[in-house]
């Protein structure tokens, strides 16, 4: 079942169950699917023809999701681009458009043909008197429904064409992993844009629970009390940054579920978490190449997670042979929910792409069936020392001893052409001298050589958390130069 139909079956058994809370209102699965309606009228006026492409900028996650699902309705494809985003990372999705619908607010230099979205047009648009705008046309498994965006640590915008099926399976892996049934309320702390909460809620909103459009910035830990919140997902920055400012006296929410993505989460995190905020915390490990690829559960105590049912993992060594169990190696994937390549770049789809797998650069460990751990990214470990290190890993250790901030690593040689480290700190509210003992604590035990402390506006990360390690390095680089850098 579509989203749509999920949408228009729930309207028709529980009409005035709410579907979603939008800035504090409440909105009925009947209200959301007359609106529904409204908008795939007004966007049916676009003469968007099927197949075509639209990407949608806009703030109000309601009015966003509704132009998604209007398209949804019409076989048109979509992609969403956000504010948080720096203009250079959605440039050239604007330019393969056939339309951008954005606020007016939005950067949209090198959109080919674009339409604002407006106070006055979203009036309008609801206060039509047709609702039943929402007739669908049939969808098919091979209909292409969105268009993802996958940087990795490069930078470099790569996109990827998702059809119905690989999206079904998608959403099918989300509602498995968050277990979402009519009691869930789950909260939007990040925009579409990031593919891991556009599954998340169209899987709770399938199921029929409550998606709550309250970001964490408007209310604090307050909001999961507040709008009785089952379920968020939220990068481990933000989670650390939820329970760096939770108040002492702080009551710890009844059955919430939180789901960290986008780098790995240290135990330390997790079990804080479980000790002040959440009954559960799963690491979530995926990517938009293939979705959700498996969880684990902080509170098992296992460092190992759990793949899903319908993906397929290997480690294997240079050869493509696979690792006995407890090596470690290089991942490689494969599932129907995944794409088979990257949109006009075949030289990066044969890198990534080969016989079937998807190779991630992500070095792992299985010790058995579909019990994964992830090592790291191998096109981002840095040698250290005389020995191979995962920044993530590192840096991981330095936020368990620096209260608040956020934290990247890289490095640099020196004149003997050593590499020697460079921790970027940002947002940093200790002296000088005591952030530099903590992370020489941080670093104990740990062959690090020399390292150098560097002071940044903020570290460069893409919606969904994941360090921009070229903007990394070139933003330590400009630093040093202007001579704020090495303590």
């Amino acid at each position: 079942m579509s989203t749509v139909a999920a949408i228009a079956s729930h309207a028709q058994a529980r009409p005035g169950a709410v579907a979603l809370v939008n800035g504090g209102r409440s909105v009925s699965f009947a209200e959301l699917h007359r609106d529904m309606g409204k908008v795939t009228a007004a966007v049916r006026e676009l003469r968007l023809s099927p197949g075509s492409t639209v990407a949608v900028g806009c703030a109000d996650l309601y009015v966003h999701w509704l132009l998604l699902l209007a398209c949804e309705c019409l076989k048109v494809v979509t992609a969403s681009f956000d504010r948080m985003e720096t203009p250079a990372t959605y440039r050239e999705l604007l330019a393969s458009a056939d339309l951008v619908l954005a606020d007016t607010e939005f950067s949209i230099s090198g959109a080919a043909t674009h339409c604002a979205i407006t106070e006055t047009w979203v009036h309008e648009t609801m206060s039509r008197a047709d609702g039943n705008g929402a007739s669908a046309i049939a969808p098919a498994p091979g209909d292409l429904i969105r268009i993802l965006r996958s940087s990795g640590s490069t930078g470099q915008p790569k996109r990827l064409a998702i059809t119905r099926h690989m999206y079904e399976r998608r959403i099918a892996r989300y509602a498995k992993r968050y277990q979402f049934a009519r009691g869930s309320r789950y909260m939007l702390a990040l925009p579409f844009s990031v593919g891991h909460i556009y599954y998340a809620a169209t899987a709770c909103l399938r199921a029929g629970g409550t998606v709550v459009t309250v970001p964490t910035a408007r209310g604090g830990a307050g909001v999961f009390a507040e709008y009785g919140i089952t379920h968020v997902s939220l990068q481990p920055l933000l989670l650390k940054q939820i329970l760096d400012d939770l108040p002492h006296a702080f009551a710890k929410p009844v059955g919430l579920a939180v789901f960290s993505f986008g780098s790995p989460t240290s135990d330390e995190l997790g079990h804080r978490a479980l000790e002040r905020l959440a009954t559960e915390v799963t690491e979530c490990f995926g990517c938009n190449e293939v979705g959700n690829i498996s969880g684990r559960r902080i509170s098992l105590g296992d460092e190992f997670g759990t793949v899903a049912a319908d993906v397929g993992v290997e480690v294997v060594d240079d050869e493509d042979r696979p690792a006995p169990w407890g090596e470690p190696g290089r991942l490689r994937i494969r599932s129907e929910s995944m794409v088979t390549g990257y949109l006009d770049d075949p030289n990066t789809t044969l890198r990534f792409f080969k016989d079937g797998w998807f190779y991630p650069s992500d070095l792992a460990i299985l010790d058995g069936p579909g019990r994964l751990k992830v090592i790291g990214r191998s096109d981002e470990m840095i040698t250290i020392a005389g020995g191979k290190r995962s920044p993530e890993r590192l840096e991981a250790l330095v936020m368990q001893h620096v209260s608040v901030g956020d934290v990247a690593i890289c490095t640099f040689p020196n004149r003997e052409g050593i590499q020697e480290a460079y921790v970027a700190v940002a947002g940093i509210q200790v002296d000088p001298r005591e952030l530099l003992n903590r992370i020489t604590l941080a670093f104990r035990g740990v062959p690090m050589g020399r390292f150098h402390v560097v002071s940044l506006p903020s570290i460069p990360r893409s919606p969904a958390g994941k360090i921009q390690r070229v903007a990394l390095r070139q933003a330590v680089a400009a630093a040093v130069e202007r001579g704020r850098g090495p303590r």
